[in-house]
C-alpha cells in the first residue's frame, strides 16, 4: 500500500526526485543508506515517470476527447456531413453583423477625412506603436529611483496619455454617438477618461481639516487609477486581429467554461466539507499551520484550491495520515483513510477537472 501511494505521488511529479535519490542511497533492510550506492534505480523512476506520468495523463486527456466526441456525435446523430455545413452556414449568415467602422461610415466633408485616417492601417499601427512604447515605459519604474528619473516617466506617461487622448476625440468626432457602440471603444474611453482623472489627481493638494475631507482622498485615489494605467496594454488585444481572434474563442466558449467552473466549485466545495470534517483536529504539521488548516470551512477551501496547483499536496496528505501512536490526540492525529480522501481529490481536480477547460476551448 505505502509502494503504491509513493508511486502515485511519483506519477504527479510533486517532489519526485527526492524520492528517487533516497532510492539511490538504498543498502538493504536494517542498514543504513550509503550516498548513490545503487545509480541504476534511477531508470526505474525514469521509467515510471515515461509510462506512469507523462503517457497515464495524457491517456485521461484523450479519453476526455474521445468521450466529449461521442456526445457530440450521440447529438449530431441523423445528421450528414452537408447538412451539418448548411447549418453552420445558416447560423453564421443569421449572427452575421457589419462591421462598426462600415456600419457608421460618414457620407462626406471632413468626417469622411477623419474616418479614412482612423480606419487606416498605418493608424492603427502607429497607435500599437504607442501602446507597445507605453508598456515599456511602465515597465522601467522602480524602487528608489532618483527624482530626474520619475520625473522622465511622469512626462512620457503625459505623451501617452495625450496620444490617447487626441485618438479617443478623433473617433468621437467621426463616429459622434456610435463610437461607443463597440465593447472595445468603451474600454478604449474608460483608459482615456481614467488616465485624465489620474493626472488631475495628482495635481490635487492633500487639504487639512474637516472641511477638506475630498481633497484628501485625492492622492489615495491617485494611486488606484495610476494602476488602471496597465489596462492600456489590453488596448493591444483589440488591434491585433490574432490576439483579437483568441479572446473570441474565450468568449464564445465562456458559457461552457462557466458551466466547468460551477462544477469545480462544487466539487471544491464538498471536499472542503469532508476536509473539515475528517482533519479539522489536526493543529501543525509539515504544511498544516495556524494558517494552513481544515478548522474552518473557508480556511479547507483555501487549502484545497493551493494544493489543486499540485503544491506540497503530498506533504498535506502525509499531515492527515498520521495515526497513533505516530502522533498527539488534538495536534496532529489524523486518518487511516486520508490517502483515500486525497487520492479522489487529485484524480477530479487536477487530473480531470483541469483538463475539462482546455477540452472545453479547444472544441
Amino acid at each position: 500500500m505505502d509502494a503504491m501511494m509513493t508511486l502515485f505521488v511519483v506519477s504527479s511529479l510533486e517532489g519526485w526526485p527526492d524520492v528517487m535519490y533516497q532510492a539511490l542511497d538504498i543498502v538493504g533492510v536494517d542498514k543504513g543508506p550509503y550516498p548513490e550506492n545503487d545509480t541504476a534505480q534511477g531508470a526505474f523512476f525514469i521509467l515510471f515517470i515515461l509510462v506512469g506520468s507523462f503517457f497515464f495523463l495524457n491517456f485521461i486527456i484523450g479519453t476526455l476527447f474521445l468521450e466529449y466526441a461521442k456526445a457530440k456525435e450521440a447529438e449530431e446523430k441523423g445528421k450528414d456531413k452537408n447538412m451539418l455545413t448548411w447549418l453552420e452556414i445558416q447560423s453564421m449568415i443569421l449572427t452575421a453583423q457589419v462591421t462598426h467602422d462600415k456600419a457608421n461610415k460618414p457620407i462626406r466633408g471632413l468626417r469622411l477625412k477623419m474616418w479614412k485616417l482612423v480606419t487606416s492601417d498605418p493608424f492603427d499601427f502607429a497607435i500599437m506603436a504607442c501602446i507597445v512604447l507605453n508598456m515599456v515605459q511602465m515597465a522601467l519604474s522602480y524602487e528608489g529611483a532618483p527624482e530626474t528619473w520619475n520625473g522622465f516617466l511622469e512626462f512620457t506617461n503625459y505623451i501617452f496619455t495625450t496620444i490617447f487622448l487626441v485618438e479617443c476625440l478623433m473617433k468621437l468626432y467621426t463616429y459622434r454617438s456610435s463610437y461607443f457602440g463597440t465593447n472595445w471603444n468603451r474600454f478604449d474611453f474608460f483608459v482615456v477618461a481614467s488616465s485624465l482623472v489620474d493626472i488631475g489627481m495628482m495635481f490635487l493638494p492633500a487639504g487639512e481639516g474637516e472641511d477638506n475631507q475630498i481633497l484628501k482622498v485625492g492622492p489615495q485615489l491617485a494611486r488606484v487609477l495610476r494602476v488602471l494605467r496597465v489596462s492600456r496594454v489590453l488596448r493591444l488585444a483589440g488591434k491585433l486581429k490574432g490576439l483579437n481572434a483568441l479572446l473570441q474563442t474565450i468568449t464564445k466558449a465562456f458559457p461552457a467554461i462557466i458551466n466547468v467552473f460551477g462544477l469545480l466549485m462544487l466539487i471544491f466545495f464538498m471536499m472542503a466539507t469532508l476536509g473539515v470534517f475528517f482533519f479539522a483536529d489536526i493543529k501543525e504539521g509539515d504544511v498544516i499551520n495556524r494558517f494552513k488548516n481544515f478548522e474552518t470551512w473557508d480556511d479547507a477551501f483555501l487549502l484545497l484550491f493551493a494544493i489543486a496547483t499540485g503544491e506540497n499536496w503530498n506533504l498535506l496528505m502525509y499531515d492527515c495520515w498520521r495515526t497513533p501512536p505516530n502522533c498527539t490526540p488534538d495536534v496532529n492525529c489524523g486518518s487511516s483513510f486520508a490517502w483515500v480522501y486525497f487520492v479522489i481529490y487529485i484524480m477530479l481536480v487536477t487530473h480531470i477537472m483541469l483538463n475539462l477547460f482546455i477540452l472545453v476551448i479547444i472544441e
